[in-house]
């Protein structure tokens, strides 16, 4: 269950109330740290910019419990003044499975006055409420898949996915095997699994179990 402190219900019960996001996202060991204000936050020691080309984030639907409850983040990767266009493709070899996100739900002081944090910090009008216990956390785990679609109204984007550990259990996903497969995804760790994979005609003995 979501904790969400009595500072932001009261927030959300007002009339009008103004959320953002916060989203962290770890492709093949890279940090990214990318905000929905308009201008750079810090938070636990990182700063989250809005210089991302985020375009869309849709939540899970309501529905039933065979429903696969995703995330979906699409950022426009064509590329712009400060950033060149492909810019995430080298860390999506593989990262699905290896990746991870976290997305973080905060809210704007819309009331007429200062307000005061869950931890004690003063927040003015209009400013962002960043104190760790005022978050709300939507999402933290794996992501689900990475792709590249394109759009005649934005170009180049990509489009992450990210699956709710309550989704549909016999969901399955494209997963190729070849010999270096897992060398590639557990890096530093060799594993001869799938050793034999490609070779044809050749009886294998699948054992499930750890052999010590």
């Amino acid at each position: 269950m979501r904790g969400i402190s009595n500072l932001v219900k009261s927030l959300i019960a007002q009339e009008f109330y103004s959320a953002f996001m916060l989203i962290d996202l770890n492709l093949n060991n890279t940090p990214f740290y990318f905000g929905t204000l308009p201008y750079d936050v810090n938070l636990k020691g990182h700063t989250y910019s809005p210089d991302h080309g985020l375009l869309t984030m849709e939540t899970p639907k309501l529905g039933n419990s065979l429903t696969k409850d995703t995330y979906t983040i699409k950022f426009s990767d064509a590329g712009s003044e400060t950033q060149p266009p492909f810019r995430f493709r080298a860390y999506c070899n593989n990262a699905p499975g290896s990746s991870s996100a976290r997305i973080d739900a905060g809210f704007m002081n819309t009331s007429p006055a200062s307000l005061i944090s869950t931890s004690g910090f003063t927040i003015g009008v209009n400013q962002p409420i960043l104190d760790q216990a005022d978050l709300i956390n939507m999402y933290d785990g794996v992501i689900d898949s990475l792709q590249y679609i394109m759009s005649e109204d934005n170009g180049i984007i990509l489009e992450v996915k990210l699956t709710s550990p309550m989704g549909v259990l016999d969901a399955s996903n494209v997963f190729y095997l070849t010999p270096h497969l897992l060398q590639r995804r557990t890096v530093g760790v060799y594993d001869t699994a799938f050793d034999n994979v490609s070779v044809s005609g050749k009886l294998q003995e699948i054992l499930w179990g750890k052999i010590s």
